[in-house]
């Protein structure tokens, strides 16, 4: 239709009128037996100017499958919540993959112990008559030790008995003397309402609590995905066993005349010579009156300090707010918390918190209803989001901040801070995170920006995949040999900047080669040798067999005021390419103009713009950043290869 052929659609000139060898390509003659097909393409939309590299080399991720809105639930009654909560209780391979306590005699490991006994017993064969001789002695041991067990099992259901009695004492005591205070703690000031937390004068004392927790006690057994790790544990506590005081495991249970309620929980930790102990415990009860207005209100049931059982090496002030004059004159001990919280928390009661495994650990609580906000909001590829990036994200709430230490909400000097978690304003935190996903639904989470996957990177995985597999039917179109695990390597050249975004960020073998502007003839030299002839090597029996399966190049050229010699050195290394690459290599070669000054040109202008800039941005900035982009946006590219 009489359109000049060397410009493009938006009356840009285009770059084969300044070098001959494009032009001899498109020529009917062709060059070097090879051809080239000319393309105009634009390259990006928008306003913000994207690289060659942003857009060819990267596949952008699938599209999210179609799903209908989830709407938000009305809770009618609290029996809805409840239900909507069990859902989001962690299964029991959850819990071990979380590497939660569970008490030594669950059903799994029974039944590994079994099952090595079974081993055992087939192997023995030689020593049957000794055990026959010794039988009767045999019966009186066994006899001796059901007595124990008899015997210990009456004393636990003693202590089970007293617990209860201990609950029904708490339970009134709430009846009672429910009302609002204010919180001992002045570095929490939460908006939600506090209710009286429990006087420690409601503990039982040192030794009824120790005996409590002799009795009930249990050991325990983690469920890690390393066998190694295991045994390291084992031996580490067979080594220490006799240098420390034993700390049993208790395990909540089931109380007949309680109905399940909803707990959270929170600690905060110290780093003792034995390692790391709890030093703080704040447990919340869920408010499930329906008269309450605010459905996230909650009562303080249990907030403490709690004195560590070995000599304190690390108080981690900027992580737990513990310092040495809070836990000075603490006496509170472990085991009688262990027991408050036995009062406290029924088998069925469900407890929330984030990472709470290790709030169970350091407590040595073993409670198998729990729900996680570190695992119901973790993202797909199993990111593991912190508490206080959730509550920030979708509470819009600012926790784990410097507190002021005297209660009020502003401070005029950092000193007047105090540094560490708040126990109880992390555990509202967690609730109101379990309860908003109740009520709202699985469209309460983070929402992610899936990132696209670099071509280098499925390349490369590709080949993994098939060393492992037979079939080469699914391969990516890019690799073209049916024996892709003799391909040569992938190459790439450019800046350093350029290698560092696009090349090594990723996960791949390719070779990174850097070479900073096309005036760098050495490294420029070094595409024809990647990719030129080899006749001295043959490889099953075919000559000239490329270097490289791949080769990706990002050569800079600064026109500027050279701009005739900017454009012969482009003209030679396209044609020293044409000469010395065999004909059978394809070659793509794509021309942008103009991406780092279009960068900074819509960077100034975002500044100058911006309502509390006094900058100005003229009309004639507007135009020169509109033909910036425009320059920036529409490329050309030329396909290279063999003449028909």
């Amino acid at each position: 239709g009489g359109r000049n052929k060397n410009v493009d659609n938006n009356g840009i000139q285009t770059i084969v009128e300044k070098i001959p060898t494009l032009a001899s390509l498109l020529s009917k003659k062709g060059l070097n037996n090879k051809s080239a097909i000319q393309l105009q393409t634009r390259l990006f939309q928008g306003n913000y100017p994207k690289s060659a590299s942003d857009v060819l080399m990267y596949l952008d991720p699938p599209p999210p499958k179609a799903t209908s809105p989830s709407k938000k639930v009305k809770v009618q009654n609290e029996k809805e919540v409840e239900e909507a909560m069990k859902d989001l209780r962690l299964t029991r391979k959850q819990l071990w993959k979380e590497n939660y306590p569970f008490p030594a005699n669950h059903d799994y490991e029974v039944q590994m112990k079994t099952q090595q006994q079974n081993e055992k017993d087939e192997t023995v064969d030689a020593d049957n008559d000794h055990e026959n001789n010794n039988s009767k002695n045999d019966d009186m041991k066994q006899e001796k030790n059901d007595n124990e067990n008899t015997t210990h099992e009456n004393k636990r259901k003693e202590m089970h008995q007293s617990i209860i009695q201990h609950g029904e004492t708490l339970n009134e005591f709430w009846k009672q003397k429910r009302m609002k205070i204010i919180s001992n703690d002045d570095n929490c000031n939460n908006s939600e309402g506090k209710t009286m937390a429990l006087p420690l004068s409601l503990l039982l004392s040192l030794s009824q609590s120790k005996d409590i927790v002799n009795a009930l006690g249990t050991n325990v057994t983690f469920f890690t995905h390393s066998d190694q790790r295991n045994k390291a544990k084992e031996e580490e506590s067979n080594n220490n066993k006799e240098e420390e005081e034993e700390v049993k495991y208790i395990e909540t249970f089931q109380s007949s005349n309680s109905t399940p309620k909803l707990h959270a929980m929170d600690c905060e930790m110290v780093k003792t010579t034995k390692g790391i102990e709890v030093a703080r415990v704040t447990l919340l009860r869920y408010k499930q009156d329906a008269a309450t207005h605010n459905k996230e209100d909650y009562d303080v049931l249990l907030d403490t300090l709690i004195k560590p059982q070995n000599p304190i090496l690390d108080y981690l002030t900027d992580y737990s707010g513990m310092t040495p004059q809070l836990l000075e004159n603490v006496t509170t001990n472990l085991s009688q918390i262990q027991c408050l919280l036995l009062s406290l928390i029924c088998k069925d009661d469900v407890i929330i918190g984030h990472s709470l495994e290790n709030d169970l650990r350091c407590l040595r609580l073993i409670h198998g209803c729990v729900v996680d906000t570190s695992v119901i909001f973790r993202g797909r590829n199993g990111r593991k989001y912190s508490l206080r990036h959730l509550s920030s994200v979708l509470l819009k709430r600012k926790i784990q901040i410097n507190h002021p230490s005297n209660g009020t909400t502003t401070v005029s000097n950092k000193q007047d801070q105090q540094k560490g978690h708040c126990s109880e304003e992390d555990a509202a935190a967690a609730l109101t995170l379990a309860l908003r996903r109740c009520r709202i639904g699985p469209s309460f989470h983070m929402k992610e920006q899936l990132n696209r996957t670099n071509l280098l990177e499925l390349i490369c995985s590709t080949r993994r995949r098939y060393m492992h597999s037979s079939s080469t039917s699914w391969l990516f179109p890019v690799v073209t040999t049916n024996d892709v695990t003799k391909e040569g390597p992938l190459v790439c050249i450019g800046p350093q900047e350029w290698i560092s975004k696009h090349v090594t960020s990723s996960n791949n073998n390719a070779h990174a080669l850097s070479c900073e502007n096309i005036k760098d003839e050495i490294m420029v030299k070094g595409i024809y040798s990647w990719l030129k002839q080899d006749k001295n090597k043959k490889n099953g029996g075919e000559v000239g067999r490329r270097k490289a399966s791949l080769l990706w190049a990002n050569l800079e050229v600064d026109v500027g005021e050279e701009e005739n010699k900017g454009y012969k050195r482009i003209d030679k290394v396209v044609f020293d390419l044409i000469s010395q690459v065999p004909a059978s290599t394809t070659i793509f070669i794509l021309f942008q103009n103009d991406y780092k000054k279009a960068i900074t040109l819509t960077q100034r202008r975002k500044t100058c713009k911006d309502p509390r800039s006094t900058l100005g941005w003229t009309d004639c900035q507007e135009k020169e950043w509109t033909e910036t982009v425009d320059r920036c946006r529409y490329c050309e590219a030329f396909w290279v290869g063999m003449s028909s």
